[in-house]
């Protein structure tokens, strides 16, 4: 008994020790199994929240560049700078806004900006492409004003606008003037709305989740702020700002340099797991996070089952214990089969976790042969699991063996973690390819062991598909870009250029260019490409087609759309066949190409490596329609200019306001006439220069003609920026846009100052001509009477039996006629009527003469001094009436100095040109000998000065001169063909300078001496 009890109790013993020893081993199993599966899932979590985090990044870096790339378009573009300039010059006109809008609308449509705006250097919108120019925000503005200050293309980062309170961002492009090269005339801003990318493509998550989202963040100062609205709350961007010190949060992570997977909590408090990177080249910092809740939800789940199971298995095994006194072997074997449930149980919860995942997930034993093949991958590729089950990887997919899938799967067998780039993948069994990112990991079971290989897959060929696009764009407007800066000598060169871009973008090998006249229905070769040139062997090709003889090319215009055959040879109801030795074509695609909503030209493109597709159809069409406009505005911009340098060239000066009356342009011949440039009279009101001559009524009948649409014509008195006054003849027109509005005015004025000049000085010589025939007339005939006098007063004189007294008294009779014979003499010199003694003179000599006569006559408080030219030039004249030209000037000087003074005479050689000619009349061009004699005498005023040569006017006292001393001066000038200028002022003096033709002599052949 004894025995028994001891054998029971040792039984007991070794039940108990094999129930603690089985407890023990049940508990470890289920931690190592729970353990090692937590750990691939989580490791599998992480992976995938890292190639969420890289994939996004990457195409938020592409786009950055991309939005860079298309301000690079316009940064020192000369072309588009000429055109902006062409604009601000005048806003009003079409054609101007014409120029710039067609670029700025290329761009907009393509890239989808929110709006395109044009500010120039005052901070002035002059265009907007969307919005109207009153929501510019202030911010924008100072922005764009910086940027012309540093002259580099420059980003604003995400900001809120302060007009509408939305959010934006915004590249700012300063545009180069293109006269120096150096200063910006205005900031071309392209408007971001976050809302049409940025924001849908960070909140896109590639798979099913409750609390999964990406957050883009930046740094402000010692703050971190969310730039994008986040999935639980709203209305966030700008507003969310976390300090940088609470470091629990993954974005302050981020921008504290960390990266990768990181733990914390999120805007909720919740904790997340998170990857956090920065994005190359930007400002930005991405957290791709998901809550731990969510992640741990299906671990905890299988916790509870895996604690659960233990128990179970620990009560199980105690109670089997107990039953083992008498039935070992039963609860041995139900140890067993329990065991063997539980297990399947557990790879049944495994595979439903494997299966409702988003992405692909395969399973390999250690052979490398697939045992799971989830229905992800099903769905993608089109192929069951159990055609799969069992294979190698090579035997349903053989080309990834270029990617070495063999070496992939056997490291990853070894224990390595291995991420793949992206690469494509093709499916021969349906057809189906794309592209796709993998992981590999190591499969353990229960006991650590490596049973195999877990491979996890996604499906990246949408977002390959979007960033292939942004390719092609970036190509098309790198054309457009190539096409626009490309230095051409003509028109036609531009088209050939433009040709050869289409080709390129197509990745053809030929194309050919015809333009379309829409009314006569006929096609115009206007280019073939290169290879045409070299591979074409049709001889006599006619250049000219009419639209019912085309075949392909002139269906794209019957049918108005694109046409594309990707097997030529096959049969097509519309090809009429080709001449001998054409270039052979494989896949042919012709687009009409639409100008104002009419066909301009066809472009036909062929023998792409691969078919074409509406890819090629669409970005074909935009290229060329795109270069028409710029072969248009090209052809504008030539007529412009011609008419620009009309304008600039005319010697009339032409000035344009607005309808208000303000300065808008003023051309070169303004400047010239006014004295003032430019930049002084634009924004400035013609008032500016007024001269006072003019009352309030003259400019109001002007102003009432013009606002009624008539066009005014008159004379103006105007004022010099010097002060001096000058007339002008203009003519005023309104300028109407096409309902009728008057826009602008146009004034084209002509200087006639001179012209008036002129024909004061043929006045006053017609005058002196008329005075002088008058009184030559005058002084012959009263001559004569006066001789009769004196000689019938001599024969009375001669009698000796007259009274003393009558004698006396008729000898003073014969003393006033004598006077009235000098004065009469007097005024034949100045009707011309006197003989003269023409000599070969020279005036130095005359000078010093009169100077010793003059020595002795010349009050003692007047200088006299002499300057005069040693190799004076010899002229034809009378020497007694040069001297007492000069001794009258002289005296005349004198009369003017009663205080004293200084007499300058001077002569000197001059030379007069055809501008000195068309001033003073009587002058022509040659050389002259010019006699000068200044005072510095009392002075006149102008009308004074007009009269002095006319006979009997004098200013001096009565009884102090007769009037005819100028008048003779004048009348012995006239006779010797020279011409006398007078130049006197009011208390500084007067000046006479008289010009005498010099003859063909020096100034040693035989001169009067």
């Amino acid at each position: 008994m004894e025995a028994y009890l001891a054998a029971r109790r040792r039984s007991l013993l070794a039940i108990i020790l094999i129930f603690v020893v089985l407890s023990l081993g049940i508990l470890s199993a289920g931690y190592l199994f729970y353990n090692n599966h937590a750990k691939h899932y989580q490791i599998g979590m992480e992976s995938q929240l890292s190639s969420i985090t890289n994939m996004k990044a990457r195409v938020i870096e592409d786009w950055w560049q991309e939005r860079f790339g298309d301000a690079l378009i316009f940064y020192r573009n000369v072309t588009f700078s000429e055109s902006v300039r062409g604009y601000f010059k005048n806003p009003n006109n079409l054609d101007s806004m014409r120029q710039v809008r067609i670029w700025l609308e290329t761009v907009q449509t393509q890239h989808r900006y929110k709006d395109i705006l044009l500010i120039d250097s005052k901070g002035i919108d002059h265009l907007a492409m969307s919005e109207d120019l009153s929501q510019v925000s202030g911010f924008l503005k100072q922005r764009a004003l910086e940027a012309m200050q540093t002259g580099e293309v420059e980003s604003t980062d995400v900001y809120r606008s302060n007009t509408d309170n939305l959010v934006y961002m915004a590249y700012l492009v300063p545009i180069v003037d293109p006269n120096d090269g150096k200063h910006f005339i205005a900031t071309l801003v392209l408007r971001i709305d976050p809302q049409q990318f940025i924001y849908p493509f960070i909140k896109y998550w590639p798979f099913t989740s409750n609390s999964a989202e990406t957050i883009l963040a930046r740094r402000d100062g010692d703050e971190v702020v969310y730039l994008n609205e986040l999935r639980f709350r709203k209305n966030i961007p700008l507003r969310r700002r976390i300090p940088v010190g609470n470091t629990e949060y993954p974005s302050v992570k981020a921008v504290l340099g960390q990266e990768g997977v990181v733990q914390g909590i999120d805007y909720r408090g919740e904790e997340i797991i998170a990857d956090v990177c920065q994005i190359t080249g930007t400002p930005w910092y991405l957290e791709s996070r998901i809550d731990k809740s969510e992640i741990y939800a299906p671990l905890k789940k299988q916790l509870w089952i895996m604690i659960f199971l233990v128990s179970s298995l620990i009560g199980g095994s105690g109670a089997f214990l107990v039953w083992l006194w008498d039935r070992q072997n039963v609860n041995f074997y139900r140890q067993r089969y329990e065991a063997s449930e539980t297990l399947k149980e557990v790879t049944l919860f495994n595979q439903e976790i494997v299966q409702g995942v988003s992405q692909g997930i395969v399973v390999f034993d250690n052979e490398l042969r697939i045992v799971l093949w989830n229905p992800y991958l099903e769905e993608k590729t089109g192929i069951n699991a159990a055609e799969v089950l069992g294979k190698r990887a090579l035997e349903i997919f053989p080309h990834l063996k270029e990617q070495g899938i063999d070496e992939l799967l056997a490291l990853a067998a070894k224990g390595e973690i291995i991420s793949t780039p992206e690469h494509p993948y093709y499916i021969p069994q349906t057809g189906k390819s794309g592209w796709v990112i993998a992981s590999y990991s190591n499969h353990l079971n229960s006991k650590g062991e490596i049973v195999g290989v877990i491979a996890s897959v996604m499906d990246i060929t949408e977002i390959k598909l979007a960033q292939e696009r942004i390719k092609l764009n970036e190509a098309r407007l790198h054309s457009l870009y190539e096409i626009s800066q490309h230095k051409f000598e003509d028109e036609q060169d531009l088209l050939n250029f433009a040709l050869e871009q289409a080709v390129k973008l197509t990745g053809s090998k030929v194309g050919h260019l015809r333009q379309y006249d829409e009314t006569e229905e006929v096609f115009r070769l206007i280019a073939y490409s290169h290879k045409v040139m070299d591979e074409c062997k049709v001889t006599g090709r006619s250049t000219v087609r009419k639209l019912e003889e085309t075949g392909l090319w002139g269906e794209a215009v019957r049918q108005r759309k694109a046409i594309a055959v990707n097997d030529y040879n096959a049969p097509n109801p519309f090809k009429k066949g080709q001449p001998a030795g054409h270039v052979e074509l494989l896949r042919y695609l012709t687009v009409p190409v639409f100008y104002a909503d009419k066909i301009v030209a066809v472009v036909g493109v062929a023998n792409k490596e691969s078919d074409y597709n509406d890819t090629d159809i669409l970005q074909l069409s935009l290229l060329m329609e795109a270069a028409w406009r710029i072969i248009e505005s090209h052809a504008a911009t030539e007529q412009e200019k011609k008419l620009i340098t009309a304008v600039e060239q005319s010697a009339d000066s032409i000035v344009i306001t607005d309808n208000t009356g303000t300065i808008i342009y003023v051309n070169p011949a303004v400047e010239k006439i006014t004295g003032y440039n430019s930049r002084e009279l634009i924004g400035q009101n013609p008032r500016v220069l007024k001269s006072g001559e003019h009352d309030q009524s003259f400019y109001k009948a002007l102003w009432d003609t013009i606002t009624d649409g008539k066009t005014w014509s008159g004379r103006f008195v105007n004022r010099r920026k010097d002060g001096a006054t000058y007339q002008e003849e203009a003519t005023i027109s309104p300028v109407l846009n096409g309902v009728g509005k008057i826009t602008n005015f146009v004034a084209v004025k002509r200087d006639v100052t001179k012209n008036l000049e002129l024909q004061a000085q043929l006045f006053q010589a017609q005058k002196m001509e008329a005075i002088g025939i008058l009184a030559g007339g005058f002084a012959h005939d009263f001559n004569n009477l006066l001789q009769v006098i004196l000689g019938y007063l001599e024969l009375i004189l001669s009698s000796q039996s007259l009274p003393a007294q009558l004698q006396a008294n008729l000898e003073e009779i014969g003393l006033a006629a004598r006077s009235g014979a000098t004065l009469v003499n007097r005024m034949l010199v100045f009707g011309r009527k006197t003989p003269t003694q023409i000599e070969s003179v020279n005036l130095n000599t005359i000078v010093e003469q009169v100077r010793s006569l003059l020595g002795r006559s010349m009050p003692k408080l007047i200088a006299i001094e002499l300057l005069m030219d040693k190799d004076l030039w010899v002229i034809s004249a009378d020497p007694g009436q040069m001297e007492q030209l000069l001794m009258n000037l002289a005296i005349n000087a004198r009369d003017a100095m009663p205080d004293g003074g200084r007499l300058t005479i001077e002569t000197q050689n001059v030379v007069l040109d055809e501008e000195y000619h068309n001033v003073h009349l009587g002058l022509k061009e040659g050389r002259y000998a010019l006699l000068s004699v200044t005072d510095t005498g009392a002075g006149m005023d102008e009308d004074t000065a007009k009269h002095i040569f006319e006979p009997f006017f004098t200013t001096k006292e009565v009884g102090k001169g007769t009037g005819l001393g100028l008048s003779v001066v004048y009348g012995i000038v006239e006779q010797h063909c020279g011409k006398i200028i007078c130049d006197s002022q009011r208390s500084v003096g007067t000046k006479f300078d008289v010009y005498f033709p010099a003859i063909e002599e020096t100034l040693n052949a035989q001169a009067h001496v």
